[in-house]
């Protein structure tokens, strides 16, 4: 990697390293998968990894993920999203017919991070307050945990 020179600072630009795993050639017996493979092992890198996955079917549970990796020699924690119970007075509560679900999620977290709800930029009816008592759930979703939540709720 060579260092790109600025007048005063010296910094060196991080290549980006894209994969594209839906390719029909990336699959253990083809050529590009091998390869692919082949150089990340000889770069001999460590790093860690959060992911979700929903099987595809209902009778394979979620968590075989884990157990497939552990035997394949991975450490594996699982993390299980938590429930906190926070107290919050006089909030406002979005609006889900007239806020995007982007911006739902958006308060969710500024709610979760205990932010200054008054700064979160959502369309709320002025009568609609969060009760004094709040479930704030903390863990890593994926977008169709958040669909389902959001249509749930709406």
């Amino acid at each position: 990697m060579s260092p790109s020179f600025n007048k005063q600072v010296l910094s060196y630009v991080s290549p980006v390293i894209s994969i594209n795993v839906t390719d029909p050639s990336f699959s253990p017996r083809k050529k590009h998968y091998q390869r692919v493979a082949s150089r990340f092992q000889e770069t001999k890198l460590a790093f860690d990894v959060i992911l979700t996955w929903r099987p595809d079917d209902e009778r394979v549970c979620p968590s075989s993920i884990a157990e497939y990796l552990a035997r394949a020699g991975y450490n594996v924690d699982l993390c299980p999203p938590h429930v906190q119970v926070v107290h919050k007075y006089n909030t406002r509560i979005p609006d889900l017919s007239s806020n995007k679900p982007a911006h739902v999620l958006e308060w969710m977290g500024a709610l979760a991070l205990d932010c200054d709800m008054e700064a979160v930029d959502i369309d709320s009816k002025d009568d609609m307050e969060v009760p004094s008592t709040s479930l704030i759930w903390k863990g890593l979703y994926s977008s169709h945990h958040i669909e389902t939540l959001y249509q749930t709720l709406s």
